[in-house]
This record gives C-alpha cells, sequence and structure tokens, in this order.
C-alpha cells in the first residue's frame, strides 16, 4: 500500500475514535515501513542517477583499464614459471594485446 493511501487510513480511523484496534497499529507499522521503503528507493534512484548520469561513460573503460596491468602481469608469471610456459603464456598474452583498446 501506498504511503498517502495508509497515511488517509490512519486518519479516518483517528477521525473514528479507533485507534486502540489492532488493525490501526498494523497500520502503523506498515506506514512506517512504506516510508522508509520509499526513502531507500530515492537514495537508490539518486545512486544510480549519479552513476548512469554522470556524463562520463566510462566507468566500465576505467576499469578495465585498472585491471590490464594486473592481468599482464599474471600472463608473465604464468610465461616465467609455468612447465607449459611457451604455448598458455604467449596465448594469455596474445589474448591480453588483442584487448587493448587502440587510442588515437
Amino acid at each position: 500500500r501506498s504511503v498517502e493511501g495508509l497515511e488517509a487510513y490512519i486518519a479516518e480511523v483517528e477521525r473514528v475514535g479507533r485507534t486502540e484496534q489492532k488493525p490501526y497499529r498494523d497500520a502503523q507499522n506498515e506506514l512506517g515501513l512504506a516510508k522508509r521503503r520509499d526513502e531507500l528507493q530515492s537514495k537508490i534512484d539518486a545512486a544510480n542517477a549519479a552513476l548512469l548520469g554522470d556524463g562520463s561513460g566510462n566507468i566500465l573503460t576505467e576499469a578495465q583499464a585498472r585491471t590490464n596491468l594486473p592481468s599482464w602481469f599474471f600472463a608473465i608469471m604464468l610465461e616465467l614459471f609455468s612447465s607449459q610456459g611457451t604455448s598458455i603464456g604467449l596465448v594469455a598474452l596474445l589474448i591480453l594485446f588483442g584487448r587493448r583498446p587502440a587510442h588515437g
């Protein structure tokens, strides 16, 4: 139920004077939960807007650029220390080299 609907229900119950009954207390609890849900949803929407509406559009590209060094390091270490280093390491290096974005 919506916050507005619950507030209207509670106001009507208070007007009639049946505030001692369980449905009134349940509605108050549900109103508190609905307000909290709406507050959290607005925070989620604001966070999504901040991430998606930032204008940079480079979130994934920047994350990928940060991981390039560790993946290259891993491929070189695999080449050096693996008993099958020549085949596995070279394939890993070729795959990583093929993924690099072209600048310019």
